[in-house]
C-alpha cells in the first residue's frame, strides 16, 4: 500500500530537484567544482561540450585539443570512459584499452568511439573496490546507491534508504539494468534476505560468488553515509539525491556520481517497498505543501 503512484515520483523529483537545474549542473566534468572535498574517481581526461581536459599531477585540468587528445590515448589501459551527461542504466560505460591506437573489443576507430559520446564524456581509472565489496564480484565496481534529502524544516540533510548494486560473473557494471542484482541496505549496515535484477526481474539469495546476502555486513557503510550527507549541502538546487558511492581499495570511500533524479519508481522493486521507508509520511507532507511550506 505504500508504494509511490509514478504522478506522485513526477512530482516530487520535479518540485525537489527540477530539471531546469538538472540539465546544467547534473554534469559528471562538474564535479571538481560541485563537490571539491569529496574523494572521485582518479581522472585523466574529460569533455565539457566538446570542450576537452586534461588532469595534471597535484590537482587542476588544463584544456587540450582533440587531436592532442588522441595522441594521449593511443596507447592507455585498466580505464573507464563513460557519458558525463544524460547517462542511465550504465549505458556508455566500458572498459578502455588502446594499444598503438587500436581500441580492444570495440568495431571502429577511437576516433569514432570518443565521438560516439557528442561532447561530453569522462575517462577515469577503473576503481578497484576494497574485499568487502570485491568479494561478490570481482569483475565490477559493486557500488551503493544511497539516497539522502534536505529537510528544510530542520535545515539538515537526512539519510532516507540505500541499496547495494553487485554485478555478474564477468560483467564490468553494476547496474540492475545491465543484469546486475540490487539489494537493500538497513540501517546497520547489514544486506536484506534478498536482492533481484529489474531486467528481466528475478530475485536472488546470492551472489554469483557464492556468498549470501542475509546479514552481510557492508564495510564503512555509516562512513559512506556521513560523506554523502556532506556533499549534499554542497547542491543547494536538489533536495533528493542517488549517490553511487563505493569503498575502494585503500578503503577510502569513493563517489562514482550523483543523480539528482533516481528512478524510484523501479527502486520500489528491490525494496518491496516505497524506497522512501521511515521518511515516506515526513517527505509526503512536505512534498504537498511544498510552496507553503517554503514561505
Amino acid at each position: 500500500v505504500d508504494y509511490m503512484p509514478f504522478d506522485v515520483y513526477h512530482h516530487l523529483i520535479e518540485s525537489f530537484s527540477p530539471f531546469a537545474f538538472k540539465k546544467v549542473l547534473d554534469d559528471k566534468v562538474l564535479y571538481d567544482w560541485l563537490l571539491p572535498n569529496v574523494r572521485l574517481p582518479n581522472r585523466y581526461y574529460s569533455s565539457c561540450n566538446g570542450v576537452i581536459y586534461k588532469y595534471i599531477d597535484g590537482g587542476g585540468k588544463i584544456e587540450i585539443h582533440f587531436r592532442n587528445l588522441l595522441s594521449a590515448l593511443a596507447n592507455i589501459d585498466n580505464c573507464i570512459i563513460k557519458p558525463s551527461k544524460d547517462s542511465s542504466a550504465g549505458i556508455g560505460v566500458r572498459g578502455l584499452q588502446v594499444s598503438d591506437g587500436v581500441v580492444v573489443d570495440y568495431d571502429g576507430s577511437l576516433e569514432k568511439l570518443l565521438k560516439s559520446y557528442r561532447g561530453n564524456f569522462v575517462i577515469e581509472e577503473k576503481v578497484v573496490c576494497c574485499d568487502n565489496l570485491r568479494n561478490l564480484n570481482p569483475s565490477s565496481c559493486n557500488t551503493l546507491r544511497i539516497h539522502t534529502w534536505r529537510n528544510r524544516r530542520e535545515n539538515k540533510i537526512e539519510f532516507v534508504s540505500a541499496f547495494l548494486r553487485v554485478g555478474r560473473k564477468g560483467s564490468l557494471i553494476d547496474n540492475g539494468f545491465a543484469g546486475g542484482i540490487a539489494i537493500p541496505i538497513g540501517e546497520n549496515g547489514t544486506l536484506s534476505n534478498s536482492g533481484c535484477t529489474l531486467k528481466t526481474y528475478h530475485r536472488y539469495e546470492q551472489s554469483d560468488t557464492g556468498i549470501t546476502f542475509k546479514g552481510y555486513k557492508i564495510q564503512q557503510f555509516e562512513e559512506m553515509v556521513e560523506v554523502v550527507c556532506k556533499a549534499h549541502h554542497n547542491l543547494p538546487h536538489f533536495d533528493f539525491i542517488g549517490w553511487d558511492v563505493t569503498v575502494n581499495n585503500n578503503n577510502e570511500v569513493v563517489v562514482i556520481e550523483f543523480n539528482p533524479d533516481p528512478d524510484m519508481r523501479l527502486d520500489q522493486l528491490i525494496f518491496l517497498d516505497n524506497c522512501l521507508l521511515s521518511k515516506q509520511e515526513q517527505i509526503y507532507k512536505v512534498l504537498f505543501n511544498h510552496d507553503k511550506d517554503s514561505d
